[in-house]
């Protein structure tokens, strides 16, 4: 231990070695001498301790359990499995999911039917005259351009009725 340096100051030298006898004899008592003479700290051992911790379930991916016999089964645990059903678990205590369902019935009707005009019109073509086939053939130009705008997927995706 050492001495506070404002009591050390105004003691003289042997008043300073008394006192600092003082303070180390309790330690000297707990010190042992050795052959050579040197002081050395009190030999205690050291023990180890047990501390329990608690059972962790298998780490690994199987595991031994008995039938309904006793007899041993040994058991595949996947932890992927028991990952999946957390998640699940989770999900299902959450309100419940909406599913949502994409309509393009009314746009393919849509098509369908400018289709059949088409065909009707080119029908019409072939069996009419030069004056009425000129007015026909701009009907049918007309529909074929409406079929080039709607007859692909962007299309049939915007107009789609989603419920």
């Amino acid at each position: 231990m050492d001495i506070p340096s404002i009591h050390t100051q105004s003691l003289s030298a042997e008043q300073q070695t008394q006192q600092t006898q003082k303070l180390q004899a309790p330690q000297a008592a707990e010190w042992e001498k050795t052959e050579g003479g040197f002081a050395s700290a009190p030999v205690t051992p050291n023990y180890d301790q047990y501390s329990p911790e608690q059972i962790n379930p298998s780490a690994g991916l199987y595991r031994v359990n008995h039938d309904g016999q006793g007899n041993p089964v040994l058991q595949f645990d996947d932890p992927d499995k028991a990952r999946d059903q957390a998640r699940t678990k989770r999900f299902s205590s959450q309100a419940p999911i909406e599913s949502c369902t994409t309509n393009t019935d009314r746009v393919d009707r849509e098509i369908q039917r400018l289709k059949k005009q088409q065909q009707s019109l080119q029908q019409q073509i072939n069996n009419a005259s030069p004056q009425q086939a000129e007015h026909l053939q701009r009907q049918l130009d007309q529909i074929t351009r409406e079929l080039q705008q709607k007859d692909h997927d962007n299309y049939r995706r915007q107009k789609a009725v989603i419920s």
